[in-house]
């Protein structure tokens, strides 16, 4: 399973992570996670803006396609909000 650059960090304030629902993996083998709270949610969505500001250059360019954005970034924000995407 591809990590994307989603991998573990820690709050803001420097206390690990609140754990976040993670559901039965999808017809192709991807693990789809979705938050199961707010705080969950927010943090989902810290680490899709920290991975996108670390590779800003790669994900503007022209190498970074429509279909790439939507399921490294998209889907993600829409799990995060807890929205099951893969069904």
């Amino acid at each position: 399973m591809a990590d994307y650059g989603m991998g573990d960090c820690l709050h803001p304030q420097g206390h690990a992570q609140p754990a976040v629902r993670s559901l039965a993996t999808t017809n192709e083998g991807v693990r789809v996670t979705v938050a199961a709270s707010k705080a969950e949610g927010l943090v989902l969505i810290q680490k899709l803006v920290a991975t996108f500001a670390a590779n800003r250059p790669h994900y503007k360019s022209r190498l970074f396609d429509e279909t790439s954005t939507r399921t490294l970034f998209i889907d993600k924000l829409f799990e995060a909000l807890g929205w099951d995407v893969t069904r």
